[in-house]
């Protein structure tokens, strides 16, 4: 076993047992240990201590925004709508909407001012933690994702593994490894590498996850000889297994959530009705993202093995 790679076990181990000790909240995994006992299993669950008030940062998670000036754009660590456990609610910002009649709005979004995409960072020890070999396990909703009626493979979230560049989108020319799971024109989950100018497509999975309820994933990952083995488990079934060229051993994790707004075929922005009268709101690629843990009712996984 190369030195390397023992090193990168050690690093996943004391990740998971700091977040064991410290945590104090989230879900258990009922998923049986990977009988490979090289992998270090994480949930996410066990990473979900909410922000202090007025914090960008957890021991875990840091929500800074992409574009620094924005302040709507936001994510959160609670337990919404009734739920049990806490989970990330990750949303961007579409910008705001004005209306000069009942049928007609104008976008006011600037770039420099307003960042569709939300994100979290994972965390380890005040860094930005450097994730290997293991496997990872997390449930994910989406509110509201947008399906274009053109087909255009809109995203509508991404949760990123050995990501090389945080806080770079797929498609950066500067992201030199990136893997990861990402939901797609309306739900569709594919799993994804980066490339320039579009993401290149690994998998499409034939999972959508679109009906608002919340769906179980796993990945595991592992460097062998002709690249990394990865295998992907989406609530209870094995959807992908095979073998990704072009990872780095080692990279960030980071979610993201898409809130572009989108335009008809004649530019115009499409919208639904806002809080107010006369008010409108962005239909967006995607409303909000919400990220939890391996719930005990989540569906079994008896052999998590990459073979």
């Amino acid at each position: 076993m190369k030195k390397s790679f023992k090193i990168m076990l050690g690093l996943v181990a004391a990740l998971v047992i700091s977040v064991a000790v410290l945590s104090g909240c989230g879900e258990n995994s009922n998923v049986s240990p990977s009988p490979d006992d090289s992998l270090t299993s994480l949930d996410f669950g066990t990473m979900l201590a909410a922000f202090p008030s007025g914090s960008s940062t957890t021991a875990y998670w840091d929500r800074t925004n992409i574009i620094q000036v924005d302040t709507t754009t936001c994510a959160t660590i609670d337990a919404p709508h009734g739920e049990n456990n806490p989970v990330i609610m990750i949303k961007g910002n579409s910008g705001t909407m004005t209306a000069t009649s009942t049928d007609s709005g104008t976008l006011d979004f600037d770039p420099a001012q307003n960042s569709q995409y939300g994100s979290v960072l994972m965390m380890q020890n005040g860094q930005t933690a450097q994730m290997g070999d293991g496997i990872f396990q997390f449930s994910m909703r989406l509110s509201a994702p947008y399906q274009d009626p053109n087909n255009a493979q809109l995203w509508n979230t991404q949760v990123i593994f050995r990501f090389s560049t945080p806080n770079a989108m797929l498609t950066d020319s500067a992201v030199t490894s990136a893997l990861a799971i990402q939901a797609t024109n309306g739900g569709d989950i594919q799993l994804v590498q980066n490339g320039n100018p579009s993401v290149n497509v690994i998998n499409d999975t034939g999972v959508n996850i679109s009906d608002g309820n919340y769906h179980y994933f796993i990945i595991g990952m592992q460097d062998v000889s002709g690249g990394t083995s990865v295998k992907l488990w989406i609530d209870g079934n094995a959807v992908y297994s095979g073998v990704v060229t072009g990872l780095a051993s080692t990279g960030a994790i980071q979610i993201y959530n898409n809130s572009t707004p989108q335009y008809d075929a004649d530019g115009n922005a499409l919208v639904t009705n806002g809080v107010g009268a006369g008010t409108f709101a962005a239909l967006t690629a995607c409303g909000e993202t919400y990220i939890g843990g391996y719930a005990p009712s989540g569906p079994a996984v008896n052999d998590l093995s990459l073979n």
